[in-house]
């Protein structure tokens, strides 16, 4: 008696879509190529049919459509490409990602969403359909904006107004958030303590711990400054004023880009695992700029007093501050 024949399992095409910004490629339409010891066909899209003419940073441009393979198989081959592509684009100097979705979609037919990846049953020929409207935020009445827009030529400005605008373009929350900080950062200049302050600094580079201490010394040297925190504060409370933000508005703002700071701290020095806020980064960052457009007077130090001086040192609060930061 011959043993009943086994069920053959059921194969799946994988369909992954790849953005890349300026124009980056992964090859021409039909290459046939081995991904990570799988045969896939290269899939060029030509001419992006994008609604009004413009090409989007984040939009489709190409496909991955793999040989036929078993659902697992295909799930930890997806999992890896996802995995490796960030170095791939480091090395390339690229910019190359999956999306703009990352979650893997399984297609009950040969109609699937080309911007999402996706498993398409073996037995179906895959037809993806493509979608841009959710890619377009058509904005009306720019020409009026646009009359009212103030030339950027500082730049301070130029160089900030570029990070945002090339934020929008990052695939994680994480990456958004720290470059908005960044730009938070770079713009908010540290000026100098009040001389009493300083004075006392002075006298304890000249202890002996501090001269033997070379990370200790540096650390009390640079706390001559205000720290990169408070000047972000005072930044953002200046644009705040500038807006014509009530007390308690202005208050409201410094006390979230505190906040945003120590998440950016925490991200980029401490290693935890936080949920950045990007709407509130965002929405200091516009601040700033939209202030400082008009103003770029906004972006230099104030003049402060010498009996102003709201970052006052007690010896313990500046050894720990150099222990903290240093």
């Amino acid at each position: 008696m011959s043993e009943p024949m086994s069920k053959n399992p059921e194969l799946y095409r994988l369909h992954v879509p790849i953005t890349a910004s300026r124009g980056n490629l992964l090859g021409k339409e039909g290459d046939t190529m081995l991904v990570l010891g799988k045969r896939a066909q290269l899939h060029t899209r030509d001419p992006f049919p994008l609604k009004h003419g413009a090409v989007s940073p984040s939009a489709v441009h190409q496909w991955l459509l793999f040989d036929p393979m078993e659902k697992a198989e295909a799930e930890i081959l997806f999992e890896e490409l996802k995995a490796r592509l960030p170095a791939l684009s480091l090395r390339l100097r690229a910019s190359y990602r999956i999306g703009p979705w990352t979650t893997l979609s399984t297609s009950p037919g040969e109609m699937h969403n080309g911007q999402i990846p996706t498993l398409i049953p073996a037995i179906h020929q895959p037809s993806p359909a493509w979608t841009e409207a959710f890619l377009s935020d058509e904005k009306t009445g720019w020409q009026d904006w646009l009359d009212n827009c103030p030339r950027v030529s500082d730049a301070r400005l130029i160089a900030a107004l570029s990070l945002f605008v090339s934020a929008s373009d990052e695939a994680l929350p994480r990456s958004q958030f720290l470059t908005y900080l960044t730009i938070l950062d770079s713009l908010a200049v540290r000026w100098p303590r009040e001389d009493a302050t300083i004075a006392w600094i002075d006298e304890k580079l000249k202890e002996t711990v501090a001269i033997n201490d070379k990370a200790l010394s540096n650390a009390l040297t640079n706390l001559k400054e205000v720290s990169h925190g408070f000047a972000v504060r005072s930044l953002v409370k200046r644009a705040a004023k500038a807006q014509g933000s009530a007390s308690a508005a202005i208050n409201a703002y410094a006390k979230s880009a505190g906040d945003l700071y120590r998440v950016r701290s925490d991200l980029s020095h401490a290693g935890k695992s936080v949920t950045p806020d990007v709407n509130a980064a965002r929405e200091l960052v516009g601040l700033v700029l939209d202030q400082a457009i008009l103003d770029p007077s906004l972006l230099d130090p104030p003049v402060v007093k010498s009996d102003e001086s709201s970052t006052a040192l007690t010896p313990d609060a500046s050894m720990e501050n150099a222990v903290v930061h240093g």
